[in-house]
């Protein structure tokens, strides 16, 4: 299972909005946009599908 797996499954959850993935992510002093969050919930089997990575 992928980090983007765990995105999806997190957001649809708990049902939030592109926005409240936003807050959840900058509560970590990560921005991100919602460009990104788009992109990192797409399924594999997208041709613009992107694996979401934390580094330390």
């Amino acid at each position: 299972m992928l980090n983007n797996d765990i995105l999806r499954r997190i957001r649809y959850t708990f049902d939030f909005s592109d926005a409240e993935m936003m807050e959840v992510f900058k509560l970590a002093d990560l921005t991100v946009t919602k460009e990104q969050i788009l992109n990192w919930l797409k399924k594999r089997k997208r041709k613009i599908f992107k694996v979401y990575m934390i580094s330390n």
